[in-house]
């Protein structure tokens, strides 16, 4: 038997042996190729499947979140517009508030000087001032309190109802 085996291992594959061997490997290559196609057919379909859903997902979000947008500025609209014609967002009063301890008189004088100066703020609309201008207004303005001139410093500024300035005044020397 021995004999017989090397005897077939030495004979060399017949041309009918070759094309069927070739047409074996041919059917395992075609067939990996199918199954490989289908499987990744399937995982991307899996993919694909997912990221639609996702992405109206997020269409619908998107569509909830510009219509609380659109209702959120509506409301901005009418309150703006209510605040625009209230009546009583008007500055109505102004408080001076002077830091300087000295002299009674000239906090006195400085508040009178100031407050003459407010008095043109008083009726218009809270929200048409501007803050920088009414601050200019008053700072760094001079004037004279029993001979000697002060120079107004504001510190700090509040519009509402009630104009609210806190000013420093300084001796300016001669």
């Amino acid at each position: 038997m021995i004999f017989k085996l090397t005897n077939i291992e030495n004979q060399s594959p017949t041309k009918e042996t070759r094309n069927k061997l070739r047409k074996i490997f041919l059917g395992w290559f075609l067939l990996g190729i199918l199954i490989g196609a289908t499987s990744t057919s399937y995982f991307l379909n899996y993919q694909i499947e997912n990221l639609y859903w996702e992405k109206t997902e997020l269409e619908q979000e998107l569509s909830q979140t510009e219509n609380r947008m659109e209702k959120l500025e509506e409301e901005l609209r009418t309150l703006e517009e209510k605040w625009e014609q209230d009546p009583s967002n008007v500055v109505k009063d102004a408080n001076i508030v002077v830091d300087y301890e000295d002299n009674p008189q000239v906090v006195l004088a400085i508040k009178e000087f100031c407050q003459d100066i407010a008095q043109e703020i008083i009726g218009y609309q809270i929200n048409k001032l501007e803050p920088e201008l009414i601050f200019q207004m008053f700072d760094n303005r001079s004037t004279k309190v029993e001979e000697q001139e002060y120079k107004i410093n504001v510190n700090s500024l509040i519009i509402s109802e009630r104009l609210t300035l806190w000013i420093e005044p300084e001796k300016v020397n001669n």
